[in-house]
């Protein structure tokens, strides 16, 4: 009786993977510990399998930034029916969380990120609601403008905030009043009731006073009509 030959162990397919499924892997990883091997080591395959859809670290942190972005900016479903209130608040809060994931990956960004679908779409209903309410299409992109403008100042202070919880700028001028004496007593409990606040009363707050001006227009739209 002859010896059977052992038999030869077959490889097992390669896991395919692309250039989106290692984004993907990224991004479930703190940026600080995105590598070429850490994400390799995520998706169960050899380093240099990745190199052939991603250059080296740098370009890969770089997707990733813009890949967080463009997702924090993806705009949540809103009713028909929604009026231009409601709109700006949903908008105003994806800029918000933008501007937060934006500051996370500011050291990675190499180029502007493209508002994806859902915001575009989001965007273009609030200018028409604006615009139906008196305000002029100047005027309409002009507040959205500010809008976003304010949603991303709103996020760099939170992100400021966030190693003591209040914003680096605050304790400087709180002992500079000290030194004062009792000098500028109503701007010293003015910075104490600011030190008091959360991010998302602060946060409230300016949108509010951004909406009322955007109000106070279409008052005035509507008187010159």
């Amino acid at each position: 009786m002859g010896t059977e030959a052992p038999r030869q162990k077959r490889l097992g397919r390669p896991r395919r993977i692309d250039r989106d499924k290692i984004v993907e892997a990224a991004l479930a990883m703190p940026p600080g510990q995105v590598t070429m091997q850490s994400v390799a080591d995520r998706l169960g395959v050899d380093r240099s399998a990745l190199h052939y859809h991603v250059k080296n670290k740098d370009e890969l942190l770089a997707l990733v930034a813009a890949a967080a972005v463009s997702a924090a900016l993806e705009a949540p479903e809103v009713p028909e029916d929604a009026g231009w209130r409601e709109l700006t608040l949903v908008l105003a809060g994806s800029m918000r969380r933008a501007g937060l994931v934006e500051a996370e990956y500011q050291p990675y960004l190499k180029a502007h990120v493209a508002i994806p679908t859902s915001g575009m779409e989001l965007l273009d209903r609030l200018l028409a609601a604006l615009h139906e309410r008196g305000l002029s299409e100047a005027d309409a992109i002009m507040s959205f403008s500010l809008l976003a403008r304010f949603a991303y100042a709103s996020a760099r202070d939170e992100v400021a905030a966030r190693p003591t919880g209040v914003h680096p700028a605050l304790p400087e001028l709180t002992e500079q009043l000290a030194a004062e004496g009792d000098r500028y007593a109503t701007l010293r409990r003015s910075f104490a009731v600011v030190a008091g606040l959360t991010a998302d009363e602060q946060f409230g707050f300016g949108l509010e006073f951004v909406m009322g001006g955007m109000e106070r227009l279409m008052g005035k739209g509507e008187a010159e009509g």
